[in-house]
């Protein structure tokens, strides 16, 4: 087999419904150089690995199967840079998880071709729409919103605009030379962006070739808001220790704070009012005048939320001190 250009980088775990999906997006593609598919199936308990054992005797000289027997990420073992990393052949190495999907045929192709003109570019990345698996809807991640089309690491920081299943970047990237504070966090796709961006400029294409999945099942998406905003916290004090350039920092802290006003708000609509509010008014006055506007319209429907939580709570709690036996 010829070597690969590209080798297309999928871990896949419980993703029965989806797989196939994906697989049809890789096998989509049209290109004038060789692919690979480098899929690692970590002990799924439905029937992924069996529709990826179909494809991959259908399709040998171009599926390379990795089917785990025992679950490796719940042994601290990161499947997609301790499995399937050190297996990519090629050149490029690009994105998708086994519940996402590509829709263009010619988006490596696209892709590829900028990369191979601009060696100062360490990845490209491009839109994407966001499918809603339990109502149908969907909405496009960047749209007509204006980011940056040329990203350094300042702007990666600042702008999460880079769904995995729209990323193409060059095989630099290996476990020896990887910080550890990246193996110590739960977003792996911002952390592979930031890793990218200390090595190179990235790119934005406005094409939208890619499907990001929102369902229950999802490893992130799954998650409740709470959970998620705790892991974007520890994320970014994991960079903040980690990077020294003044201007780096700088950016993480305005992050940080956002976090902090999101947490705010989060136990504002739980009923914990007087800590979120303490909270709330520590942070706001980080951000711009601007921005406030929005948040203080935000403070104010959590509020409504918080307070009828907290009318249930004392509810509840009377209730039950009603329902006590007299001695």
């Amino acid at each position: 087999m010829t070597k690969p250009l590209v080798s297309i980088h999928c871990i896949t775990y419980n993703h029965e419904n989806y797989i196939a999906q994906a697989l049809e997006g890789f096998l989509l593609q049209k290109t004038n150089f060789p692919i690979e598919i480098v899929i690692c199936d970590d002990a799924s308990t439905d029937k992924t690995a069996n529709i990826i054992r179909e494809y991959a005797d259908k399709y040998p000289n171009l599926i390379v199967p990795l089917l785990q027997s025992e679950n490796q990420y719940s042994q601290g073992v990161k499947p997609g840079f301790d499995i399937v990393m050190p297996r990519c052949q090629g050149k490029y190495i690009a994105h998708c998880e086994g519940d996402d999907y590509w829709i263009d045929p010619y988006k490596l192709q696209k892709q590829v071709n900028f990369m191979e003109g601009n060696p100062e570019y360490s990845f490209i990345f491009h839109d994407c729409e966001i499918l809603n698996q339990n109502s149908g809807s969907r909405q496009l991640r960047v749209g007509k919103r204006v980011i940056d089309e040329t990203v350094d690491l300042v702007s990666a920081i600042k702008q999460n605009n880079m769904p995995t299943a729209s990323i193409l970047h060059r095989n630099v990237l290996d476990r020896n030379s990887t910080p550890g504070w990246s193996f110590r966090t739960k977003k792996g796709d911002y952390c592979l962006v930031i890793l990218l961006a200390e090595k190179g400029l990235g790119k934005y294409l406005p094409d939208v070739m890619s499907v990001y999945r929102v369902h229950e099942g999802g490893v992130w998406s799954g998650n409740d808001h709470e959970y998620r905003n705790k892991e974007d916290i520890n994320f970014f004090y994991l960079l903040y220790e980690y990077f020294s350039d003044t201007n780096v920092r700088a950016t993480i802290k305005k992050r940080l704070n956002y976090c902090f006003i999101e947490k705010a708000f989060i136990k504002i609509k739980k009923g914990e009012i007087i800590s979120g509010l303490y909270l709330y008014l520590r942070h706001i006055n980080s951000i711009n005048d601007t921005k406030k506007i929005n948040e203080v319209k935000k403070i104010l429907l959590a509020f409504k939320a918080g307070v009828f939580n907290l009318a249930r709570k004392l509810s509840s709690f009377f209730n039950l001190k009603i329902k006590k036996p007299t001695v």
